[in-house]
């Protein structure tokens, strides 16, 4: 992280060193929050008023040049004549601030992108293998641990009438009916995300052809809609990622790389761990490496599964065995999958408190992969 001007900044204690792994979602907001703290012990100090501050800066109309100090000193800060002359007004370095702004701005677009990369490589897989999808859709709905698979890729969002994350069976039922389909440029397009209105029909949705392209469709999804709603679900979500389908059906999918963040949202040099979804197979950067199994034949394993902490065990399992030794993680329900208060969201491991530890680089993860995710994460000491 950037060094911050010792005339500027009163107190670091609050941000991580740079060596610290992952940060909160709000720290942009919190960054915010102690400059203005420090923006506003800056004018008392100096026994000014926000009306007098507004006055130095420049305004006419004090009203509103108050409205706009009092704003910075809430950690809110808003476009002002001169934002150098306010700083300097109440006794701190200009360049230093603007730096920090700066950084701050830079935290909040960096985890404003986290799972993007996800988001891409899942919109791939679609567009890549949509074929294959279509081809093998009858063996996809005759495997529930197929066809409750949820990818972050197939979001709808459609105003007046809700939407969620489609399960693939759920997008192959609709495709079935007729529905989620357009005509584009010639192409018949398979839509798998979109988001629009329900009464004005504005929007876009996103798809697939046979060919492989993506492509967009106009309109909002509900125009595209016949009698299946893809994202309601009746059963446990699944174990199994996007990328395990596509292997399961026949093909190959890349693999996906785990990096620590630091406390400024940068993605770390180091590995935590690689998942291969061609062999199933999470390779911890330390040395361990598990593979993935799913069938009933786990299911007298389950009393083991409170080495991991906070498990749902039940229904259909996955289990997870580190290779070359007896199996050693239990087995865990793949629906309601919880495990050490970690959640994957929109691409992202995330913490109940919204801390986020990793980067993911890659296809989305299976779901099955939380609790050694979690287990491997215990011995990591928080941003």
């Amino acid at each position: 992280m950037n060094r911050i001007t010792a005339g500027c900044r009163e107190n670091t204690e609050s941000l991580a060193p740079s060596n610290a792994v992952g940060m909160h979602l709000d720290a942009p907001r919190r960054l915010r929050k102690e400059m203005g703290q420090r923006l506003r012990r800056a004018r008392l100090g100096l026994g000014l008023s926000v009306g007098e501050v507004a006055a130095r800066c420049g305004y006419r109309n004090l009203s509103k040049g108050a409205r706009k100090v009092a704003a910075w000193e809430r950690g809110e800060p808003e476009a002002m004549l001169d934002a150098s002359v306010y700083f300097g007004v109440v006794g701190l370095d200009a360049d230093g601030l603007h730096a920090e702004l700066e950084h701050i701005t830079s935290v909040a677009s960096r985890l404003d992108h986290l799972g993007d990369a996800v988001l891409a490589a899942d919109r791939a897989l679609f567009c890549e293998h949509i074929s294959l999808f279509l081809e093998r859709a009858d063996l996809v709905q005759e495997r529930a641990e197929l066809r409750n698979v949820l990818s972050p890729a197939a979001s709808f969002r459609i105003l007046w009438r809700g939407g969620g994350i489609a399960t693939l069976g759920g997008l192959i039922a609709a495709w079935s009916h007729g529905g989620l389909q357009a005509e584009v440029a010639g192409k018949r397009v398979y839509l798998f995300a979109g988001s629009g209105s329900q009464l004005s029909g504005c929007g876009s949705s996103l798809g697939a052809s046979i060919c492989g392209a993506m492509q967009t469709a106009p309109g909002s999804p509900s125009k595209y809609l016949r009698s299946v709603v893809p994202w309601t679900r009746r059963e446990p979500v699944s174990g199994y990622s996007l990328a395990d389908v596509v292997v399961a059906l026949g093909g190959t999918a890349p693999s996906t790389v785990l990096r620590r963040m630091d406390a400024s949202a940068n993605t770390r040099s180091d590995v935590f761990g690689t998942y291969d979804p061609n062999g199933r197979i999470f390779q911890l950067s330390g040395g361990d490496a598990y593979v993935l199994a799913s069938g009933e034949e786990w299911a007298g394993v389950a009393s083991t599964a409170e080495s991991f902490g906070r498990v749902a065990v039940g229904g259909r399992h996955t289990a997870a065995l580190r290779l070359g030794s007896d199996l050693s993680l239990g087995a865990f329900e793949t629906g309601a999958l919880q495990a050490s208060g970690y959640a994957f969201v929109d691409g992202r491991v995330q913490r109940d408190d919204e801390y986020i530890p990793l980067q993911i680089d890659g296809p989305s993860l299976p779901a099955a992969l939380l609790p050694v995710i979690a287990t491997a994460l215990a011995s990591t000491p928080a941003g």
